[in-house]
């Protein structure tokens, strides 16, 4: 096995491990149990993309989400007590979160391509959603979602044992792939009440902290 094979291996195996033990196994099951020729090259090729993590389809992920938020965002985790879930996750109208519609998605499984660093100034302070999707696009980006963030906030909490994947005051975040019509969803931490806070709205100039990261989506079927 070369080392992009044994590279595209750990990812696969990595992102199946983090399902099953957070005992969302319904997830784990639908991930291939390899990697193809495309899902090789994109670990190979990732340019500044430097971490990834393969997701099942968008549909399963829908149908867990009770799941994945009462496991990774309320669930204790194995670090300190001032970083957390002391309180239950604050969700704007939670029954709403059924009509959310997400971008930019194969319909099977898929490798998404992200990278460890803080969300890009540019992604900051944009006026509004078209100017945010005319960033994205120019770079030739994909935004996260409302589902990859639920799990990749809960991955590098566990993995770094602190927030600073979404932090409240440093790295709020746009999800520019999940969104109510023209209204992005939102995200970060909160330290002081300690939980995820989500919401949806329109971007304006007031929201100056709030950034996105960018991602790449590589379809595996």
């Amino acid at each position: 096995m070369d080392a992009v094979q044994g590279l595209a291996v750990d990812i696969l195996s990595d992102s199946y491990r983090f399902f099953l033990e957070h005992e969302l196994g319904t997830l784990a099951a639908a991930l291939p149990q390899r990697l193809s020729a495309v899902g090789r090259a994109a670990v190979e090729q990732t340019g500044d993309f430097d971490c990834a993590f393969v997701f099942p389809p968008v549909r399963l992920q829908r149908e867990q989400t009770g799941a994945l938020i009462s496991t990774l965002l309320h669930s204790p985790a194995a670090v300190d007590e001032t970083e957390q879930y002391a309180a239950e996750p604050w969700i704007l109208k939670a029954f709403d979160l059924p009509a959310m519609e997400t971008r930019n998605r194969p319909a099977g499984a898929y490798v998404l391509l992200y990278r460890d660093a803080p969300v890009p100034p540019e992604t900051r302070s944009q006026a509004s959603r078209a100017k945010l999707d005319r960033l994205f696009a120019n770079e030739n980006w994909n935004g996260l979602t409302f589902h990859e963030y639920l799990v990749l906030q809960r991955l590098w909490l566990e993995s770094c044992g602190d927030h600073r994947f979404d932090h409240y005051d440093h790295q709020q975040m746009w999800l520019p792939d999940s969104r109510f019509g023209d209204k992005l969803v939102h995200a970060h931490w909160n330290p002081k009440a300690q939980r995820v806070e989500i919401g949806w709205c329109k971007p304006a100039k007031r929201h100056t902290q709030r950034g996105a990261h960018p991602t790449r989506v590589v379809a595996l079927d």
